[in-house]
């Protein structure tokens, strides 16, 4: 990937004598060094990369090769990260360690995907198939439970796969061993750094929320601003669901554009739906219900 570019140098003052003037108050500046500029700075990425970048002191060679996207996934009682890293169920959190509450984001990549777990008894977390757009399985898989998964038909996914269809369980109506996702890429509104967030399960409809907010309000995709919290429920058992708290369009026009140029760079990536972390994935695995399990992982992305 390209390098972002530098910042231009700062401008040095004038310290040539002014000789288009008399005025005897005109006296210039001797010796004066350029301003220094301090704190984050703004930095054009060439080539598709993110618009707005910014470093501090220290990370002026930082290539854009050098950073990943962070992945964050909804904790859910019983992740493994629980114990092993003292998260909190109900939380957002991320793979660098990072942990919020809540998610005030503004959503740039909205894909569709599947994915069919299996056994998660054995090493192997692999999932038995997947797609990376829910319509045919992903070229690497190399024993796809059927050609198509699902049909566009009017307007709707229409599931072909037998893996992906709703099933008769003992006399219930029960989820698909198949699961139908959301891959996303969000954009963070407080640190304005991207990640991605995959939405299974009862995750689902806080995607479908903030897509129908958006069409309410005739904006692009990335002009509006989310914040999305998490409901506890307990039936049949303690989860968390992600729900949208707040939607309104961004008005600042500034926003809208760095906005802009993140969603063009995010469109040209592509999510594999199958790189989770083991916890969500395993979490996801044991809500044949559909109950639980709503958040989600991407893989890294280099921007």
């Amino acid at each position: 990937m390209s390098p972002k570019n530098k910042t231009a140098s700062a401008p040095q003052i004038d310290t040539a004598p002014d000789t288009a003037t008399s005025d005897p108050a005109h006296v210039p500046v001797k010796d004066a060094e350029a301003p220094v500029p301090t704190g984050p700075r703004a930095v054009a990425a060439p080539n598709g990369g993110l618009s707005a970048m910014t470093y501090g002191e220290g990370m002026e060679e930082t290539l854009i090769s050098d950073l990943i996207v962070p992945r964050t996934h909804l904790v859910q009682p019983g992740n493994d990260d629980i114990e092993a890293e003292g998260a909190h169920a109900g939380s957002f959190r991320d793979n660098l360690g990072v942990e919020r509450a809540e998610l005030h984001v503004a959503l740039l990549v909205a894909r569709h995907g599947q994915v069919r777990w299996g056994d998660f008894g054995g090493e192997n977390k692999m999932p038995l198939c997947r797609s990376n757009d829910a319509l045919a399985p992903h070229p690497d898989v190399e024993q796809p439970f059927g050609q198509i998964c699902n049909r566009k038909v009017k307007g709707r996914l229409a599931p072909v796969c037998p893996e992906a269809c709703w099933q008769n369980k003992d006399g219930k109506r029960a989820a698909p061993r198949c699961s139908f996702l959301y891959a996303t890429v969000m954009w963070d509104l407080d640190s304005d750094s991207p990640f991605l967030m995959r939405f299974a399960r009862t995750g689902l409809r806080v995607v479908q929320m903030c897509l129908t907010r958006i069409w309410q309000l005739r904006a692009s995709i990335y002009e509006v601003d989310f914040r999305i919290k998490t409901v506890k429920r307990t039936d049949p058992k303690i989860f968390y669901v992600p729900v949208v708290a707040e939607a309104k369009k961004i008005d600042d026009e500034g926003r809208r554009k760095q906005l802009r140029a993140a969603w063009q760079s995010a469109g040209a990536f592509e999510i594999d739906v199958s790189n989770y972390s083991d916890q969500e994935a395993e979490s996801e695995a044991a809500t044949e219900s559909g109950n639980g399990g709503g958040g989600g992982n991407g893989e890294d992305i280099p921007f």
